[in-house]
């Protein structure tokens, strides 16, 4: 229809975001104005960028690409685009080049270009306005790779090992996957001891806080003794049945938290006492 092609035309002739997005980046004057639909405002794109911020030429054989209007300027662009080594410089012909599909290529392509320069010339500039991310010596510890005990969990008697300890400690994870028991072993103790922490920290405060942080029981769960409670089939079914015990854990927790907070609420208005003389319930 009349208005379908007449949309095909507007976004064809309109720059693509990510296109205005750098052309932003580059402070290009004439962004707004810029469609790979027109000829003369791509060449004059081309021109800009190769002056200010490519600078594959020296000054002197820029005028070809400057020259904007000469018939030859596609053919010259062409082997602009061979010497930037750009993929297609190959298999493009002059006449491909006034196609506005072609030129929106080429335009992000040199629009990159462009950029990857602005950089290498104000890396240290911005490098120093956004330093590198430090990590805190436990950090980097922790982000060893595992290189303890149950490194080798191809040999037989780590992997007996392994499920061993996972039996003792309530950690269930199927039998095969040896180093992911490990590390999940590794998790619930490492949680169990962030918990243990929490409760010593908080033995001073009300009972019923110091009961939300305290270590939870582990419970070993038989998935296949659950129901997912929809029509499921293999691992999807696993993953169901996984997501609705934390959903439960997650209720249980709030569920903790609500009684926290009403007996904290009950300490402070239970048992008030009256002065009459006063006017007034309490100390």
């Amino acid at each position: 229809s009349a208005s379908a092609s007449a949309s095909a035309s507007a976004s064809a002739s309109a720059p693509s975001r990510h296109v205005r997005v750098l052309l932003d980046a580059l402070a290009y004057p004439l962004a707004s104005q810029f469609s790979p639909k027109s000829a003369e405002a791509f060449r004059a794109l081309v021109a800009w960028l190769e002056d200010l911020k490519i600078r594959l030429y020296p000054p002197p054989q820029r005028a070809p690409l400057r020259d904007i209007a000469s018939h030859t300027w596609n053919a010259t662009l062409i082997e602009y685009l061979v010497a930037l080594e750009y993929d297609s410089s190959d298999t493009l012909k002059p006449a491909n080049l006034e196609t506005p599909a072609v030129r929106a290529q080429v335009t992000e392509f040199l629009l990159r270009e462009a950029v990857a320069n602005e950089y290498a010339d104000k890396q240290d500039e911005m490098n120093k306005a956004f330093p590198p991310v430090t990590m805190s010596s436990r950090d980097m510890e922790e982000a060893k790779p595992y290189s303890g005990r149950f490194a080798n969990t191809a040999n037989d008697a780590v992997r007996e090992e392994i499920n061993t300890l996972a039996r003792e400690i309530g950690c269930y994870y199927p039998q095969s996957a040896t180093t992911n028991t490990a590390d999940a072993c590794a998790r619930l103790l490492s949680e169990s001891r962030k918990n243990s922490a929490a409760a010593q920290k908080d033995k001073g405060a009300p009972k019923t806080r110091a009961l939300a942080n305290a270590p939870r029981a582990r419970v070993n769960v038989n998935l296949n003794d659950m129901s997912s409670g929809i029509d499921a089939q293999g691992d999807a079914d696993d993953v169901v049945k996984l997501l609705r015990l934390l959903h439960l854990v997650q209720l249980r927790g709030l569920q903790t938290e609500v009684d926290r907070v009403l007996a904290e609420v009950q300490a402070l208005t239970a048992d008030p006492r009256t002065d009459a003389a006063l006017g007034k319930v309490g100390t």
